[in-house]
């Protein structure tokens, strides 16, 4: 005889482990741990026609509810109850998830493989758009450019050997925010000129063809146009 208990899916099945971010890896056992009690139902989900903007609305529960023990009284304190239909008792968490990527309103007319002109007038729309910053730019760019143990000194020696005037150098060997930062206040610090030209006149197009020009672009940028 079939149940009449309707099925909910996981949420481990929305939020598949191996989709999480890069710095998330390698906890991946633990995050299935944690999330495997976890269910949700009432997924609504509303997209615009360019995909650039969106929103997810769904309960997200636990069958039998999360209980805390009160303490001598033998009772236990069921956190955010609610009723699952057909199910009973449970826990239950209502989230909104908003989302807005301005770059989908443009990925029709948008390809670095259509380019005809100068590769700079589209690096500079493409961070106009994806409102990139600095620090950001220069950790795809370092990530791109050296092969070797310590990028980050590498990005440095380089930069110093083609600004002998004006030189800098990093905090420590990561790529931290921090670090990042740094390094970017000392280019305009020691330059005076803007730091995303710099970069890209010095480390992305220096030297390249037009096609490879283009081929490097895509590579540092492929964090945000996919």
């Amino acid at each position: 005889m079939a149940s009449n208990t309707p099925y909910y899916p996981r949420l481990l099945d929305l939020v598949p482990t191996d989709r999480l971010p890069d710095f998330l890896q390698g906890i991946e056992n633990g995050i299935e741990n944690a999330l495997k009690e976890f269910f949700y139902r009432e997924y609504v989900e509303s997209i615009s026609e360019s995909g650039s903007r969106g929103n997810y609305r769904f309960t997200v529960f636990v069958f039998g509810g999360v209980s805390v023990d009160i303490p001598g009284t033998g009772m236990k304190l069921i956190l955010n109850p609610g009723v699952v239909p057909s199910s009973g008792i449970s826990s239950d968490f209502p989230l909104r998830l908003d989302y807005h990527l301005p770059i989908r309103e443009y990925t029709d007319s948008l390809s670095l493989s259509s380019i005809t002109g100068d590769p700079l007038g589209y690096f500079n729309l493409l961070l106009e758009i994806l409102e990139i910053r600095a620090s950001d730019l220069l950790q795809e760019l370092i990530v791109e450019i050296s092969d070797t143990s310590d990028p980050v000194q590498d990005f440095v020696d380089r930069y110093n050997d083609i600004n002998p005037t004006g030189p800098i150098s990093a905090i420590n060997s990561d790529l931290s925010k921090s670090n990042l930062t740094d390094l970017v206040s000392q280019i305009v610090n020691q330059s005076g000129a803007d730091v995303f030209k710099k970069l890209y006149d010095e480390f992305i197009s220096r030297d390249l063809s037009f096609s490879e020009t283009i081929a490097r672009l895509g590579r540092v940028l492929k964090r945000w146009i996919g």
